[in-house]
């Protein structure tokens, strides 16, 4: 999402001819030159007509609106608990994959469906406490000699976690394993390959060109009655102002943002802020999935993680 942020896009609404806007502080939609606040608006409703293009190409709104489409990396249906690790070397150990089993896992099948808060419910297959296991002890060479201690596991439980999917947070069925030697259990989403889908890097043919003036921005909140969007712009603690840009047609919102320093040639430091860019939208948002003009690639609401 920074690498988004930091070289993206924005859109608007409409069907083949579209329809665009600006928002934030002192956006006109109007402006075109990209030393001014407002950004690029011409170019960048050029860009997002291409991204909603080629996204209607992909073919992949069904899955994204009603499938299991992780908004994580996979490697983070891994989760090493609430707490630190206790020493460097348990953190290694977990790293590298170093675990040794001292008892017995459960055999019994893992229950459970893959729930929404909205009430929806997806049925999936599930790993065992074993497959489970092997998740986590990969054994991988060890990044440094002599080798850590393995991190040692007693037992198995039953359990559910929280993951970001492209239909907001879902509660999945997990295994949670014991190993006394750290502050807190190891907890493994138990959902088997094959069960679900990742978010799209980027869109089939489209190229990272033609960015002049706008960036890429995430979606944050939604509305209750989905008019309104929050729109995260990423800037630099010198950009004086910033906003969002908005694209939509009849089956996606496209979105960036632009952002104005008055002295663009001046020192600053190298840090992202995020600014929180409230936008209306011609009609509901519906089933219409949000787009970041960057990359093409598909928006949970509130799936940035900082």
């Amino acid at each position: 999402m920074v690498t988004a942020l930091a070289s993206g896009c924005a859109s608007r609404s409409g069907s083949a001819s579209g329809t665009g806007s600006a928002a934030g502080g002192g956006a006109t939609a109007g402006s075109t030159a990209t030393a001014k606040p407002g950004g690029n608006v011409p170019a960048f409703d050029k860009r997002a007509k291409l991204v909603a293009a080629a996204w209607d190409k992909a073919g992949l709104a069904k899955e994204w609106l009603t499938g299991l489409v992780l908004t994580i990396a996979p490697d983070e249906l891994v989760i090493p608990g609430a707490k630190d690790f206790a020493t460097g070397d348990q953190k290694m150990a977990f790293l590298d994959g170093r675990f040794a089993l001292a008892g017995h896992l459960p055999t019994t099948p893992l229950t459970g469906k893959v729930r929404w808060p909205g009430g929806a419910t997806a049925t999936v297959p599930l790993l065992t406490a074993a497959q489970a296991y092997r998740k986590i002890a990969t054994e991988q060479p060890c990044q440094g000699q002599p080798c850590p201690p393995s991190l040692v596991v007693t037992g198995a439980a039953p359990a559910t976690v929280t993951i970001g999917t492209s239909r907001g947070k879902a509660s999945v069925p997990a295994w949670t394993f014991t190993v006394p030697s750290i502050p807190s259990p190891i907890t493994v989403a138990a959902l088997a390959p094959g069960s679900y889908h990742t978010q799209p890097a980027s869109l089939k043919g489209l190229t990272g060109d033609g960015l002049d003036g706008f960036t890429g921005a995430v979606l944050g909140t939604v509305s209750a009655d989905g008019r309104q969007i929050h729109v995260l712009v990423g800037k630099s603690p010198c950009d004086t102002k910033s906003g969002a840009l908005v694209y939509e047609t009849s089956t996606s919102v496209v979105v960036g943002g632009w952002t104005y320093d008055p002295h663009p040639n001046a020192p600053c430091a190298a840090v992202l802020e995020l600014e929180s860019v409230p936008v209306e939208l011609a009609r509901p948002l519906g089933h219409r999935v949000v787009l970041s003009v960057s990359d093409g690639r598909p928006l949970a609401p509130g799936s940035f993680q900082s």
